[in-house]
């Protein structure tokens, strides 16, 4: 097992990769909860990209944790890591990321919706098209509709 300070160092990599996150294993799982409370929040987005390429409960149990954040960043990894994870437990991250007050969390929910999601996630696509606040986001949106 990797120790807290090499996983901090693999994710610290500038340009994140693929081979960067493949070098984290499900063993590294505790490591990457411990730094998903890091205080610099794009160390705590990767812990979070780091788990949605894991699985189990544990790895998607802190994907979850990290959309209930109040850090937008890490909303933000939550709603981008959603495909990486199973139908359910993507249906269930996204839903209330959708509604989201940060501009950027809903952009993320939204791309992250597909033709596999729930028919109630795709409702509440179809309303973000039609009524968001945003009139770039209701644009995006009309998009992942038409791709559906």
């Amino acid at each position: 097992m990797k120790t807290y300070d090499d996983i901090v160092r693999i994710l610290s990599t500038i340009e994140p990769t693929e081979d960067m996150y493949a070098a984290i294993a499900l063993e590294d799982l505790p490591h990457l909860q411990r730094l998903s409370h890091d205080a610099e929040p794009w160390r705590a987005a990767r812990a979070v990209f780091a788990a949605s390429r894991l699985r189990g409960l544990a790895a998607n149990n802190l994907v979850l944790g990290a959309a209930r954040d109040a850090r937008p960043e890490l909303r933000v990894a939550a709603a981008a890591s959603a495909s990486r994870l199973p139908q359910s437990v993507a249906d269930q991250l996204l839903e209330p990321l959708l509604d989201d007050h940060d501009v950027g969390v809903r952009k993320f929910s939204v791309q992250s919706v597909t033709a596999s999601s729930s028919d109630k996630l795709k409702q509440k696509l179809r309303t973000v098209a039609t009524s968001d606040v945003s009139h770039q986001l209701r644009a995006v949106a009309e998009l992942q509709v038409r791709k559906l």
